[in-house]
């Protein structure tokens, strides 16, 4: 959910400089539609918006954007631009062309484990869709409704780890992980897609 835009400050005076205005617009028309960005409050990769150096030639700043809060759930391009201060003058506005935007979380439905009669082995399917795949699954068990994760999964395999979207299953083999067990087993799926998005998902 968040936005990495690098950009190069430039003061004739050597002065430093302030971004006072950073905007993000649909249309890129920037005619009153366009929206404020929510900036980033944690990580190192954010420089800030005041007090940068903007030494001839210029330097090379990151302002990170928090895209996840002003466009949840979102997929698409979007314009962003910002615009310079050095305490006397705004300088023209910078416009950054479309700027891929993912913030939709994976999505998994479906979501259950069935055993296999006098066996201990176990099968769990769902479903999942997500715009980007493949998407990170992690897979965790729990005896006592989801207190403690801690149930072993060292047998665990199928549809964990890399994972296209789609109808999907996992194979675990209880008497090998958890042997001498008679009770539910919550099942938990962590998946997380290559923009960080992520959803947590518990099936019975």
């Amino acid at each position: 959910g968040f936005v990495d835009i690098t950009y190069t400050a430039i003061d004739a005076d050597n002065d430093f400089v302030s971004i006072p205005v950073y905007e993000y617009s649909a249309t890129g028309a920037f005619a009153g539609e366009e929206d404020v960005m929510t900036v980033a409050t944690h990580g190192t990769d954010h420089d800030g918006t005041s007090g940068l150096i903007a030494r001839d030639p210029g330097a090379e700043h990151a302002f990170v954007w928090n895209a996840k809060a002003d466009l949840p759930n979102y997929s698409g391009s979007v314009y962003v631009r910002l615009r310079a201060n050095d305490g006397l003058i705004t300088g023209p506005a910078e416009t950054f062309y479309p700027v891929h935007i993912d913030t939709k979380t994976p999505v998994v439905t479906s979501f259950y484990g069935t055993q296999t009669n006098d066996s201990g082995s176990v099968t769990l399917s769902y479903s999942l869709n997500d715009t980007n795949a493949p998407v990170a699954i992690v897979l965790a068990l729990s005896s006592n409704n989801g207190l403690t994760w801690v149930v072993p999964v060292t047998s665990a395999s199928g549809a964990i780890g890399e994972v296209n979207t789609g109808t999907r299953a996992i194979s675990w083999n209880a008497d090998q992980d958890f042997p001498n067990f008679e009770g539910t087993i919550t099942a938990r799926l962590t998946s997380t897609d290559v923009y960080g998005n992520q959803s947590i998902t518990t099936a019975d």
